[in-house]
């Protein structure tokens, strides 16, 4: 990969646009690395334009141009699990900033290339988002007469109790504990119309260590006490 442009050279964005590589990069990769396909335009060519004003060596902006096309193919590479460029795309991505006769054009190429990297990203977040949650609701059909908790079932993915049970919901359209819930009550229904077990039983058969709890759910839910 290129090097950064050294440090020795001023920065021209820096007093023109009041923006400083560091803090140009760090928003662009924000934005790649959640899969946000918006905001590059805005974040990008004011920046470009700046060097251009400040009349900044077209290679040295080149070299600028690479570095953020190559950081955010990094960011987008670890968050989408993905390999980045190879070495020969690398270098056509080179020849194309090359071959850019002025700034404005370096930056609809680099604004071109993030929307891309944060296309890959948002299919394999919602991809992984959706196995996750496939994955939860086989557990749940599963293992519901298990004391489950949104806890334990967000640390069998490695992510945080919040991050889980927004996602549940947001794939689902109800919680995790509503919708262990239902199935509870759904096998509980069953059970009541094809066998001749006790209320007590049934709960207990159902993961719930408190009769008078399920009796009370259950006619929330149908209208009628499981009796």
């Amino acid at each position: 990969s290129r090097r950064r442009p050294s440090g020795t050279r001023p920065n021209p964005a820096a007093g023109a646009a009041s923006v400083s590589l560091q803090e140009i990069e760090t928003a662009l990769l924000g934005r790649v690395q959640t899969g946000a396909g918006y905001g590059f335009i805005t974040l990008l060519q004011p920046w470009f334009a700046a060097l251009r004003q400040q009349d900044a060596p077209l290679g040295w902006i080149q070299g600028l141009a690479m570095n953020l096309v190559m950081s955010a193919l990094r960011a987008g590479s670890r968050v989408a699990g993905e390999p980045g460029l190879s070495p020969r795309e690398c270098a056509l991505t080179w020849e194309r900033l090359a071959a850019c006769s002025d700034p404005d054009a370096m930056a609809a190429l680099v604004v071109d290339r993030c929307q891309r990297i944060a296309r890959v990203v948002s299919l394999s977040v919602r991809d992984r988002s959706a196995a996750i949650i496939q994955r939860a609701r086989q557990t749940i059909q599963t293992e519901f007469r298990k004391s489950l908790t949104l806890a334990d079932m967000a640390a069998a993915e490695n992510i945080t109790p919040y991050y889980f049970g927004n996602l549940f919901k947001k794939e689902t359209g109800t919680s995790f504990a509503d919708y262990l819930n239902l199935v509870r009550l759904e096998h509980a229904r069953q059970l009541l119309l094809s066998g001749n077990q006790l209320s007590y039983q049934i709960a207990a058969d159902c993961g719930y260590a408190n009769v008078s709890y399920f009796c009370s759910q259950f006619k929330n839910q149908y209208g009628l006490s499981p009796k």
